[in-house]
């Protein structure tokens, strides 16, 4: 009876585990993209990719030009970089299967923005491309600064702004 019961108590975490484990694999197919970092999704839910800030395409706040200063870059490439972001996101997830993965530094605010938006980690499905890496990798985009926490991929995304930067890759390539 004893064995019985320890058997139990060593079987029903592991149970629990694939369960949890297993629950954030649901898929989505992504609708349409906003623009470089946002996309929506077949259930009209609006997706921002956490960590990601791809050029404005309407930029009435200033944000392009704010952010090719500190990226030491002609403000109308990243001005020109923003319609290429979108048609990079386009390609890569449009029409296609998506997972979404959450950072623990946005639970506080149930993993929204103040636009409502849903802040995921999003990569393609079978392939697990990870979206919001490649359009800092690709140069679309940079590595989002101005998190009151610090998330999870954080110093992966500067280190691939820096690489994308040094090997003259999409905005870096042009001039920057």
């Amino acid at each position: 009876m004893r064995e019985r019961l320890l058997r139990c108590f060593l079987v029903l975490p592991f149970l629990l585990w694939v369960s949890v484990a297993g629950a954030g694999e649901e898929t989505y197919v992504v609708k349409k993209v906003f623009d470089g970092d946002t996309v929506v999704l077949h259930n009209g839910e609006k997706v921002r990719l956490v960590g990601v800030s791809a050029p404005e395409i309407k930029d009435e706040q200033g944000k392009n030009k704010k952010e090719a200063r500190f990226a030491h870059l002609d403000p109308k490439i990243v001005d020109r970089y923003a319609k290429k972001a979108k048609k990079f996101v386009e390609k890569e997830v449009e029409g296609k299967k998506v997972r979404l993965e959450f950072d623990r530094a946005n639970a506080l605010n149930a993993h929204k923005d103040k636009y409502n938006r849903t802040l995921a980690y999003v990569y393609r499905v079978p392939d697990g491309f990870f979206l919001n890496a490649e359009v800092i990798k690709q140069g679309y985009g940079f590595a989002y600064k101005s998190y009151r926490f610090p998330y999870r991929h954080s110093g992966d995304f500067k280190r691939y702004e820096k690489e994308a930067s040094r090997n003259k890759r999409g905005m870096w390539g042009e001039g920057g």
